[in-house]
């Protein structure tokens, strides 16, 4: 059997421009990605991806330093999935966005 572990973090972490577009497209970021009226999950990349990863994130409408962020603590965590969710709890140590 395969656990894997997750981080729910509000969707107030990363600019509404930036979660719209990725909530309405999830097949535009480069890893796996699921969305519904809540929120989104997405696949963090591990240490060995990360390069690749945020190059081809920056190639994308919905790069940002905000959802960089939130994902490098999730990597940092040893997390394998994001969880950008309306009712999720806010980090004080992340940027927070006012929308």
């Amino acid at each position: 059997m395969s656990m894997q572990t997750l981080l729910e973090l509000s969707t107030g972490h990363v600019p509404e421009d930036v979660f719209f577009v990725l909530r309405d497209n999830p097949g535009i970021y480069p890893w796996t990605a699921s969305a519904d009226d809540y929120g989104v999950m997405l696949s963090v990349p591990g240490e060995e991806s990360w390069a690749e990863f945020t190059d081809r994130l920056h190639e994308t409408p919905i790069w940002h330093p905000a959802l960089i962020r939130v994902l490098a603590v999730a990597s940092l965590a040893e997390c394998a999935w994001l969880r950008l969710d309306e009712d999720g709890e806010f980090d004080q140590d992340l940027p927070i966005f006012d929308w």
